[in-house]
């Protein structure tokens, strides 16, 4: 089972939230596959990728896990204050 949303917060908010981000471990380069309900901000930047994704920089999403869903990631789109949360149960 697996959760994805959408989340976007203002300029400050997103800079408070991506240094209790950074606390929790290191930043990697991340991926998106768009889905058609995102945003068109979001499906604009996967049509311009070159290969129909979304990029951005990945964390752990530990700050938003709650029992049953304690495994995933969060993406910050590049150069916007979105970001895109991907949670799910236990890794088959």
């Amino acid at each position: 089972n697996s959760v994805i949303a959408v989340l976007k917060f203002s300029e400050e908010d997103t800079k408070s939230l991506l240094e209790k981000l950074e606390e929790k471990g290191q930043p990697f380069e991340a991926k998106v596959d768009p889905e058609t309900w995102f945003p068109a901000e979001l499906i604009a930047k996967s049509q311009m990728s070159g290969d129909e994704s979304i990029k951005g920089i990945g964390y752990s999403a530990e700050l938003f896990y709650k029992s049953p869903y304690m495994n995933g990631s969060l993406t910050q789109v590049t150069d916007t204050d979105y970001f895109v949360l991907s949670l799910h149960t236990e890794i088959d």
